[in-house]
């Protein structure tokens, strides 16, 4: 969803129809009679980031690990809906998210 657009958007529409390589780099469905991307492998190695950083950040809530995916599936379903939108800002807006929470609890365990 993130590369919906632009230039790379024009790119991995070109690609769809002229390979199959883009499906196999991607998360694809059928969408409107076309196999469309979904999920483009820039958000997926974001969101491998993301879990790899809180990893290893100790004592983290466990609601913490589900905000990131419930921010790329309502990317999904908002991008389904609208004919696509880019997912990232809704990733950074988990970071964020994130961010604040876990600074909101360090600020209350050093008093």
């Amino acid at each position: 969803m993130s590369f919906y657009f632009g230039v790379t958007g024009d790119v991995m529409k070109a690609a769809v129809r002229s390979s199959l390589w883009l499906q196999y780099l991607s998360f694809s469905l059928p969408y409107r009679g076309a196999v469309q991307p979904m999920v483009g492998v820039g958000d997926v190695v974001f969101l491998f980031v993301i879990y790899y950083t809180l990893v290893r950040l100790p004592g983290l809530p466990g609601w913490v690990y589900l905000v990131p995916l419930l921010a790329l599936e309502v990317a999904l379903v908002a991008g389904l809906l609208l004919d696509g939108v880019p997912a990232l800002p809704f990733l950074a807006a988990a970071v964020y998210l994130i961010y604040r929470a876990e600074k909101k609890r360090r600020r209350a365990l050093l008093g």
